[in-house]
């Protein structure tokens, strides 16, 4: 029987920054370019965050402020950039210049939504597929995804591929739990995005938002809504602990009623936080019996969240310098990446036994 792996999650799993600093190539010739000695600004940047990343991991405490401001505003340079290659209107620039106007030549270029990236071979699931070519690698994750859209959409897989006769790992990233997850009624892709199957379009019905970022929810083109004082209460009272930990469960329950194979990673939050309710930060308020022993953590103490075993290898592999672990967009690049989908591909052969495990 052949095997297959699953993997849902959100922009870190799914792979987004493989494409940096690549993206300043890649994107469309007629995009505007980044501030000049922005990119060695940024690198200089990062070298400093991860120096003191290193010191946070052991102290759990932040000396030195001022070096995450300049990393951040950097960013948010970076995003600004980002939204003005998006918003160029190549078409008309095209027609002004007396040349065709086709679907290639007015793409932005920048590789962060899973149309995108589903292909790109620097993503860390591409090169794992690439490693293990009798495997198939599945990988239905999106950026900007909660918790109860990664249950959403593997169970809307499940049913459109109910007929498949695979041996199934689900390898299930546990994204930032002050997310919110709406399915409508209408697809709220826009009519012109190319899919790229069917799992596409039935993506095209869910949509996500970051209560802890955004006040108001464009529910169409003509209403928006103010949902700001439901924010407040969604995080000052901690509502997204109890969803996230029902989540969680209802995975291990979908794969326990299909016969898969489970294993699950948070993206950011150390799993010793949530096992010990550090701080009274992750109470399990329903008491659901979570698996924490199918967490990598069983195999590799280094892997106490995905975003810290992405660092750590990158910190342990003299061929990447601390400039080139962090993309513009805060998350991994292809170079980091890289190192994971090999420790992937070499964790899957040598602990079978764990990864494959119902």
């Amino acid at each position: 029987m052949q095997k297959r792996i699953i993997i849902v999650g959100d922009s870190f799993s799914l792979g987004v920054g493989a494409d940096f600093p690549d993206v300043f190539n890649n994107v469309n010739k007629l995009a505007p370019k980044i501030r000049e000695g922005w990119l060695s600004d940024w690198q200089n940047s990062c070298a400093e965050v991860v120096a003191e990343d290193i010191k946070v991991f052991s102290t759990d405490k932040i000396e030195d402020h001022g070096i995450y401001d300049r990393y951040n505003s950097l960013s948010i340079e970076y995003s600004k950039w980002v939204q003005t290659v998006y918003t160029t209107e190549y078409g008309k620039i095209l027609e002004s210049q007396n040349i065709p106007v086709t679907a290639e030549n007015t793409l932005p270029g920048i590789m962060a939504s899973r149309d995108r990236l589903v292909d790109y071979k620097h993503t860390w699931s591409n090169v794992l597929a690439d490693l293990l070519p009798d495997i198939e690698i599945v990988n239905l994750s999106r950026g900007g995804g909660s918790m109860s859209s990664v249950v959403s959409v593997l169970s809307a897989y499940i049913n459109q591929s109910k007929n498949d006769n695979y041996e199934t790992l689900v390898f299930f990233h546990a994204p930032d739990p002050a997310r919110k997850h709406i399915i409508g009624t209408k697809s709220f892709f826009p009519n012109d995005t190319i899919y790229n199957s069917e799992i596409d379009k039935l993506l095209g019905y869910t949509r996500d938002y970051n209560v802890a970022s955004l006040s108001h929810l464009q529910v169409n083109e003509e209403k928006k809504y103010n949902i700001e004082q439901h924010n407040f209460m969604y995080v000052e009272n901690d509502l997204y602990i109890g969803e996230w930990y029902q989540n969680i469960y209802n995975t291990q329950q979908i794969c326990k009623a299909n016969g898969f194979c489970f294993a699950w990673s948070p993206v950011g939050i150390p799993v010793i936080d949530i096992k010990q309710n550090t701080h009274n930060m992750y109470p399990n308020v329903l008491g659901l019996d979570i698996q924490f022993n199918r967490t990598p953590e069983e195999i590799d103490e280094e892997f106490t969240c995905l975003y810290r075993k992405h660092i750590l290898l990158a910190l342990n592999n003299p061929t990447v310098d601390p400039s080139e672990i962090y993309s513009g967009c805060l998350h991994f690049t292809g170079k980091v990446q890289r190192l994971f989908g090999l420790w992937m591909a070499k964790s899957l052969i040598s602990n079978e036994e764990f990864w494959w495990q119902k």
